[in-house]
Order: structure tokens, then sequence, then C-alpha cells
């Protein structure tokens, strides 16, 4: 069970880092039967297409997530959580959508079944998430994902609902909302013993009762305030609790029983602990769910208040359990308060290492790879290398695939640094060899189409099209 949270933290987190942006939604008030009424193709079978999507996996997996929303009936939150879905591939772009998508795919007969069937925008990022499309809100989850979790039905309910919730969020909700920063702030060491904390301390209070837990809410809410006074983090904060907390209560409430929700819960301070980046996004997931679940527990009906991308779920949490002021708390090593200053202290260094070797590898002769949009990646293992500015992350790819119109890049154990922003990747190439269209450096390995050559430029070298 932890291993398996904490694999999908991590791949989250270098989602969010990839895309930067944790959901940008408008208002958009239309309802299942707006999303029905999309120009259909047809509902007969169409032309079969030849895709890397599994069509009766796709199948199954939307029909499932149907019957869950409708065993919910609005129970959770008070409306229908039917939503559109789309599963598509990072790589060929692939994709299948669970409703019409205007005249773009085609209906394809799975059983008694109708799926549809096709290939993705360009411009469309493609990612675990929501989008908009012809208008509408998509919840999106990757073929990658689906695939790893073929065997598991429950956890591709988890992810379904959860990105199908991100799509329902701005009609929840309501409102904008912008793109989470990247203050710097949230990377001290500080701020993030203080992250691990309050979810220790949450954890505690869910699995206690009456004053013992009035105690543990007591010094979560003072380490939460105490750290948004030292960092001013508390917009941020609310943000990615608002958008991801509520989003993994949501697919835990749906898809867990109660015993297997409090295995899961009590798992979380040790995957924190365990994360070798990016805390305070983590941080967000858990927090935003405890918080949900310790609101039910004092039977309020916070789910049916007004609810925005600025809502402090923890001042929520003060008013329900009626505490008024708070006071310090007597003794955080009930909350291990030695061992994840120990930890986080360990974890911070070692990343420093990590920085200074990408930085360093950097430095050496280099490959540039010029990327359109509609370029593919999937990332196993990255480095953050800086989170000073609001605009963009620069982060090193060490393990991952990234396809172009150039060819494929396959990364196992290298220095990839992402600045596709800025119109390219840069590939780390002290030296390699060459062997027909192939190229072999030190962990990678670049396959380049046959229209495609490497160019000298500078100390290095670009990819170009043969003249």
């Amino acid at each position: 069970m932890r291993a398996k949270i904490k694999i999908h933290i991590v791949l989250v987190i270098a989602i969010l880092l990839l895309s930067f942006i944790l959901v940008s939604c408008q208002i958009d008030t239309q309802t299942e039967e707006n999303y029905l009424s999309l120009e259909n193709p047809s509902l007969q079978q169409g032309d079969t297409i030849i895709s890397v999507i599994d069509f009766n996996l796709a199948a199954q997996s939307f029909a499932v997530l149907d019957a869950l929303w409708d065993t919910d009936n609005g129970a959770l939150w008070g409306m229908t959580l039917h939503m559109p879905m789309i599963i598509a591939c990072e790589i060929t772009r692939d994709a299948v959508s669970s409703h019409p998508f205007g005249t773009v795919f085609m209906p394809q007969l799975v059983d008694d079944l109708v799926i549809y069937a096709g290939t993705l925008p360009d411009h469309l990022f493609v990612s675990n998430t929501a989008v908009t499309m012809h208008g509408y809100r998509w919840g999106m989850v990757t073929w990658r994902s689906m695939k790893e979790l073929a065997d598991d039905e429950t956890e591709r309910l988890r992810l379904l609902s959860h990105e199908g919730f991100h799509a329902l969020q701005p009609q929840l909700f309501g409102g904008f909302y912008s793109t989470m920063s990247t203050s710097s702030s949230r990377d001290t060491e500080g701020a993030q013993i203080s992250y691990i904390l309050e979810i220790a301390a949450l954890v505690a209070a869910w699995n206690t009762t009456e004053n013992e837990r009035l105690e543990s809410i007591n010094d979560a809410l003072y380490i939460r305030n105490a750290r948004r006074q030292a960092y001013n983090t508390s917009v941020d904060e609310n943000l990615l609790e608002v958008l991801e907390g509520l989003a993994m209560y949501t697919e835990i409430m749906l898809t867990l029983s109660y015993s297997e929700i409090k295995a899961e819960v009590n798992a979380w301070t040790e995957v924190l602990l365990g994360l070798e980046f990016r805390v305070e996004i983590a941080w967000g997931y858990f927090s935003g769910a405890l918080y949900g679940l310790l609101l039910d527990e004092f039977n309020t009906d916070w789910r049916t208040d007004a609810i925005d991308a600025h809502t402090d779920l923890g001042r929520l949490l003060q008013e329900a359990a009626e505490i008024s002021e708070l006071a310090p708390p007597i003794d955080l090593e009930r909350y291990g308060y030695a061992n994840i200053v120990i930890i986080t202290q360990s974890r911070i260094i070692e990343h420093e290492r990590q920085v200074q070797a990408a930085l360093d590898a950097l430095t050496q002769p280099q490959i540039r790879l010029p990327v359109l949009p509609n370029y593919g990646q999937e990332i196993d293992d990255i480095i953050v290398l800086s989170s000073d500015n609001s605009d963009w992350i620069e982060f090193v790819i060490r393990a991952g695939v990234l396809t172009c119109h150039w060819g494929r890049l396959e990364v196992e154990d290298g220095y990839l640094l992402n600045v596709s922003r800025r119109g390219h990747f840069i590939l780390s190439a002290p030296s390699f060899e060459t062997v027909g269209n192939r190229i072999y450096g030190d962990g990678w390995v670049l396959e380049l189409d046959d229209l495609w050559e490497l160019y000298p430029e500078g100390d290095g070298f670009v990819t170009r099209q043969r003249e």
C-alpha cells in the first residue's frame, strides 16, 4: 500500500511540474446532457481505428466509472459527478473518449458499449488532468497510467474519478483557478518539516476521539498557521488543498471502504518522509483529504457550504471543532518530530547533491533537441533545478522517453534539461557513438528519423533536417 501511494504521488508531482499548472479552469455550467448533445458522427459502428489503447479496457473502465457515479447520485457533493473522460497516449496522441468528441473521433462498438477513438489535436497537452475542448470540460488520464493499472480496477477508478472531479470543480466551486506559484519559501527546511508535522498531527487526530482528537487538531492548526505566517504560503496552500486535496478526498470516498481509507491515511506521513522532492505538493493532496475526512467526523455541512479556490479548510475545521484560540503544541515528539527533522535534512542534502551533479553534467557538450507543441513524453525520474521563477520551472529528466518530429530519445540514466517552454530540450552528451541512425550515449539512446541528422553547433550538436 505505501509503495503504491508513493509511486502514484511521485508521478503526479512530475506531471504537475511538467505542465506547471494544477487545474486551469473557468466556470462552465454545462450539464452531462450538454455533452451528449455534442455533434455526434454516428452511433453506428465507425471505421475501425488502429490505436495503441486497449478499447476493451477503456470501455470497461468508462462503464464502471459511470456506475460508480450513478451509485453516488449526488450524495457526496450535492450534484451529479458525471463528466466526459478521455484516455490519451502521451507518445502517439492516440485517444479514446467516453462521449462524442465532435467529428474528430469515430464511434467504436465494444460489446454493447460505445466509445470514441481518434487522435488529439497537436496543441492539447496530454497528462492526468482536466482539459477544455470544444467549450466543455473533460477529465483526462494517460494511457500509460491506465496500462500500469490494468490489473487493479480500484486504482483505475481512483485515477479516473480524481481527474473527472477536476473537470467538475469549476462548476462545483465556481470561479477561475489561477496557476499555483513556485515560491521557493516552501522548499526551505523549516517549511518542509512543518508540512510533514501537520500531516502527522492530522493523522493522529483522525485516529483518536474527543479531547485527544481536539489536541491533535489544535497542534496541526498551530503548526499550519505558524508556517503560513513565516513563509507567506496561505494562498498557494489553500489553492492546492481545494484542487488536489478535495479531489483526493473524493476519489477515496467513492472507491474505498472505511477500513481501506484508514489504512491509507495511516501511511501518508511515511509516504511524505520517503519522497525525494516537492513534499509541499504531495502535502496538499493529503492535507486537503484529511481536513475533509475530519470535517465529516464533526457532522458539519461543509460540503454544501460555499467553497472556492481560496477556502481555508483549516479554518473550517477550527470552527467545526469549536477551538476559539490555538495553543502551542505541548509535545511535538508525539508526531515524530526528531525523526522528521533528520530525514528532511538528509533529503535536502541529497537533493542539493543531485542538483549539482545535474548542473555539472549540463556544462558538458550538449545536443539541442528542438520540439514542436505536439511532442510526446513519458517521465519516470526528474531533478528540480529551480523554483524561484513564477513563470516556469527548470528540471532535468533523469529517466523517460521523448518523441518529436526528429525521432525518439530514451533516457535511462542521463541528464535531459527540460526547456520546452523555450522550444527545445538539452541533452548532456560529452561522448556518444553513432550506429546508423542510432546515437548511443551514457545512459541514453537517440534514434533519429531518416530525414534528420546531428549538426555541429558551438561546442555541441543540434538535430536538424537533412539538406
